[in-house]
Parts: C-alpha cells; structure tokens; sequence
C-alpha cells in the first residue's frame, strides 16, 4: 500500500476511535477461474485487498433486548 493510503486509513479509524464508533481492519484474497472468448482462452485472476470497515456500537439496550430474545426463543 502506498503511504497515502495508510494516512488515510489511520485518520478514518483514528476518527472513528474519537467518536466511540466500532472498527475493523480486514484482508481479503479473491480468486476467480476467467473463461475468455468462446472457452478458447482461460485464466485465473486473483485480486487482494484490505477492507476498513467503521460502524455504530449497538446500545446496551439493544444488546439487552436481543438476549432476552434468544433466551425465550431456545
């Protein structure tokens, strides 16, 4: 990755981190048989990549209220 990129990332996550949201740093692998014109010619193609994933913490509420529903429904 170049450094723009992770100055990026890092002042997305640092952001998120001051507002008290939830993150999540993934690296992900894609592989994918290529079939080319009329079968005559195929390949693999393979893409990788990092996923910054940020979102709202559920409230305790919530989280209360979807156990209460899991305790009734088992």
């Amino acid at each position: 990755m170049t450094n723009e990129i992770l100055r990026l990332f890092n002042n997305i996550a640092s952001g998120a981190m001051e507002r008290g949201l939830e993150i999540s740093l993934e690296q992900k692998e894609y592989f994918h048989d290529a079939n080319g014109i009329g079968g005559l010619v195929g390949g693999h193609t393979e893409d990788t990549g990092v996923i910054l994933r940020v979102w709202q913490p559920e409230k305790e509420s919530d989280q209360e209220q979807e156990e209460e529903d899991e305790d009734v429904s088992v």
